[in-house]
């Protein structure tokens, strides 16, 4: 049974006021957890519950998913996941680099970051290039060390995911 923090989503008011562009902490069907936003609303075609489409920050939307509102698959933001992007300088990530035709993930490290920058970016520096790239502190090209680079895989029960034919969506 997972134990929820003090901080997490208990009322049913603020689950049904959830909306699109909402970040939420996400349980995906690995029982591992994100940061996510919300991208889409919906409801569930046969037990009218309402349902959220989350996507996983710094993943493909081929693992966007839905869940009921009601879920404590999702939690409110920082819950489960850590405020990782407080950046600090030579603090380890992973950076999203177009290798020929395709996208892969890099060992980076935080070269500069605020308060020495003020524009909201962080100077990284990978091990794919001697080049240096700045980037939005919030941007889906950097991750947390571990999310793609030799993360572990979680063993165990798998969590069913919801039937996307049963959405009907609102928006």
């Amino acid at each position: 049974m997972t134990k929820y923090s003090p901080n997490h989503m208990k009322t049913r008011q603020s689950r049904q006021s959830l909306k699109v562009g909402d970040k939420v902490d996400a349980q995906d069907s690995d029982k591992k957890w994100y940061e996510a936003r919300i991208i889409a609303l919906g409801t569930h075609k046969v037990n009218g519950q309402k349902c959220v489409r989350v996507h996983y920050h710094g993943w493909g939307e081929r693992w966007d998913e839905w869940h009921e509102a009601s879920s404590p698959r999702l939690q409110a933001l920082h819950t489960f996941t850590t405020d990782w992007r407080k950046f600090k300088e030579n603090q380890k990530v992973e950076v999203r680099c177009m290798t020929g035709s395709k996208l892969k993930w890099y060992t980076g490290t935080i070269y500069r970051c605020p308060p020495c920058t003020t524009e909201g970016l962080v100077l990284v520096k990978t091990s794919y290039s001697v080049a240096r790239r700045w980037l939005a502190t919030d941007s889906e090209e950097i991750c947390q060390f571990g999310t793609h680079i030799n993360a572990e895989r979680h063993v165990g029960e798998v969590q069913p995911r919801i039937n996307r034919a049963l959405i009907t969506r609102v928006n």
